[in-house]
């Protein structure tokens, strides 16, 4: 690497540790929004029959 400060690691992999986690809860609410939208779905379609 073209790093050669050891200053810079723990800010580097505490900015990735935080994007992983950050990414990881994202994808959750992304899949809790989308298994809300589909369930919101089937119940509309259920009432309207």
């Amino acid at each position: 690497m073209g790093l050669t400060t050891s200053n810079n690691t723990p800010l580097i992999v505490s900015l990735f540790s935080l994007k992983v986690i950050l990414s990881s809860i994202m994808s959750g609410v992304a899949y809790n929004g989308v298994m809300y939208l589909i369930f919101k779905n089937n119940v509309d379609i259920e009432k309207d029959e």
